[in-house]
């Protein structure tokens, strides 16, 4: 479980302090409903994400990955189509969601800040018996900012740049998956 201790100090991208959340207690927020932005994955790759939660549908659409051309995500059916740079597609089962609509309710607040004084609110919470997630949101609006998961040893990392609500081309989410086999 996490620490009791009423301060901590995390660094993530950039430096950030935590204070105390008893005196700034927030009460856990969801995104707007449609969201556009990039997104670097673990330090490694990047992508532009578009979120459809009306549709329960997401795109990622990678920039400049070797091996991955899209990932087009249905979230209601928990399922993910990745079409490769060769051609080929496949079909993944999701056993976890990609992207939160809501902060969960049993999800516990810290109180952040950054450097240029924007408000940031993190929050810890457990996925599963196995995942441990901090996500951090801009108070203003609930816009992803960071979405960090661990999984038992493993820890991954999304960090959220110039994300806006709103959706311009919902075309984007018309991609040709017919020819697309289970992995």
């Amino acid at each position: 479980m996490f620490s009791t201790n009423p301060f901590s100090v995390v660094f993530l991208v950039g430096s950030f302090f935590l204070v105390p959340s008893a005196s700034h207690w927030q009460d856990p927020c969801c995104t707007p409903p449609k969201l556009t932005g990039d997104v670097v994955y673990s330090a490694k790759t990047q992508f532009y994400a578009y979120v459809d939660f009306d549709n329960m549908v997401a795109l990622e659409d990678y920039i400049g990955n070797q091996d991955i051309d899209y990932r087009l995500y249905d979230m209601e059916q928990m399922i993910y189509y990745e079409r490769e740079t060769n051609g080929t597609c496949k079909i993944y089962q999701m056993t976890k969601p990609r992207y939160f609509h809501c902060v969960p309710s049993e999800a516990r607040h810290v109180h952040m800040r950054d450097e240029d004084d924007m408000v940031l609110d993190g929050w810890r919470y457990y996925l599963d018996d196995r995942t441990r997630v901090f996500l951090v949101v801009r108070r203003d609006g609930c816009f992803p900012y960071i979405l960090r998961s661990r999984i038992d040893h493993d820890t991954h990392q999304m960090v959220f740049i110039n994300v806006v609500e709103g959706i311009q081309d919902t075309s984007v989410f018309q991609k040709n998956v017919t020819d697309c086999v289970d992995a």
